[in-house]
């Protein structure tokens, strides 16, 4: 009404009258004659038009609100291009996240995610690697198929398609974990599928990830068979090692940290990010120990337990290269 009101002044159809008041000047406004006879024809049926000319403000609104619809138009559009592009198809995706302006998207990112990191790895020269992840999720589909059969029930009621990419890109080592994402899993379900999971680490991310000498692998606490580091249940720094100002929104790191302290693994943490995308166990790793860093305490034998520290040849070929 504010923008309209010089208009209507301006049409005589309201009256502005300026008063001087004790601190300062204000201003009044009333209806002119003319003002109460045109509120009075628009009272009547059919109500006639009342023609003012549109203040530039409310244009600018009207075309701010315009180009907002056509970017959260584009902002779908792009998003069903990258699904298509994926070979997702579009009956996969709940139909509220590909409504303009969805926030929550937890299916549509499960997918794209996937979908990211095959890319990744290819554009970085890992195509075996690319080809080992679509095998792991051809094989969780397969065993949903016929855990489904098995329980004669819907395959998606075991765990959703976006679900299967989530522990495909993840690859949970824990219960926990697995029940986290929403599947549907019966006691022994759970073991086949975590024994399953472990099957395929064991026989690629080992050999991807072990030094050429045989040394053990640092990401798999059961690999290997020399002399473990031994670490205090808990941890508590004497003093952060790095200061950083935290805002109003707790940092990544932090809230792995507390989920972590509360007593939730690394792939549960992993997997349940608010935003729908899973991060790698290792990616939670990393913010548990810039916690430390920070001065936080942590339980590091079951951070050990979860994820194995250097042994003794790794710690000496880090303390050599150090020298």
């Amino acid at each position: 009404l504010r923008e309209f009101l010089p208009i209507l002044c301006q049409e005589r159809l309201v009256l502005r009258e300026a008063f001087k008041g004790e601190y300062s000047t204000y201003d009044v406004y009333s209806l002119t004659r003319e003002g109460v006879n045109k509120l009075a024809d628009l009272a009547r049926s059919p109500r006639p038009p009342l023609m003012l000319f549109v203040p530039e403000s409310v244009r600018a609104l009207d075309q701010k609100d315009k180009d907002e619809a056509e970017a959260k138009r584009s902002a779908v559009e792009a998003m069903m291009a990258k699904l298509a592009h994926a070979g997702i198809s579009l009956s996969a995706i709940p139909h509220e996240e590909l409504q303009p302006g969805a926030t929550c998207t937890p299916v549509c990112n499960a997918f794209l995610m996937f979908d990211a990191a095959l890319t990744r790895w290819r554009n970085a020269g890992r195509e075996s690697y690319a080809i080992a992840h679509e095998t792991l999720l051809q094989s969780l589909m397969q065993w949903r198929k016929h855990e489904a059969a098995r329980l004669r029930m819907a395959q998606t009621s075991v765990f959703a398609d976006h679900i299967a990419t989530k522990i495909a890109y993840v690859k949970p080592a824990s219960e926990d974990a697995l029940l986290e994402l929403g599947a549907r899993l019966t006691a022994s379900g759970v073991q086949q599928l975590l024994d399953l999971v472990k099957k395929w680490k064991d026989q690629w991310e080992t050999s991807v990830s072990s030094s050429p000498d045989g040394a053990s692998n640092p990401a798999n606490p059961n690999s290997g068979t020399r002399e473990r580091m031994v670490l205090p249940d808990y941890f508590q720094p004497a003093r952060p090692f790095e200061v950083a100002k935290i805002g109003k929104k707790p940092p990544m790191w932090q809230i792995s940290h507390q989920k972590f302290e509360s007593g939730d693994s690394l792939d549960k943490i992993a997997i349940s990010q608010e935003n729908g995308k899973p991060i790698l166990p290792s990616t939670v790793l990393g913010h548990v120990l810039k916690a430390l860093t920070h001065g936080c305490g942590v339980s590091l034998a079951r951070l050990a337990a979860q994820s194995a520290p250097p042994d003794r040849a790794q710690w000496e070929q880090l303390d050599h290269a150090c020298a």
